[in-house]
């Protein structure tokens, strides 16, 4: 499975209470993503590169770094590898 970058994995996220427990950090990112369309045109670049930048700490700093974290994203996904992406460059495997 792979995650193209935070809207792929703040969808894949969003309703899955139990995940969002281990991932708290999961409920800032689905509030990130869904404010990249919201408010002035003009802050949306910003916007998107807050929502970026907190999909990357979670991931490297988070989900990359915790060995239980990985094995329920794996449970929960049914998948033995997962990839995590920006702007089309793999920033974590696992």
């Amino acid at each position: 499975m792979t995650f193209e970058g935070a809207k792929d994995f703040a969808g894949f996220l969003k309703g899955k209470n139990r995940l969002l427990m281990i991932l708290p950090w999961g409920s800032d990112l689905i509030t990130y993503v869904e404010s990249i369309d919201k408010g002035c045109k003009c802050k949306k670049k910003t916007r998107i590169a807050h929502t970026n930048s907190v999909y990357k700490d979670l991931v490297v700093n988070t989900i990359k770094k915790n060995r239980d974290v990985q094995h329920f994203l794996k449970k929960e996904t049914g998948e033995e590898s997962i990839v995590f992406k920006l702007d089309e460059h793999v920033i974590a495997k696992i």
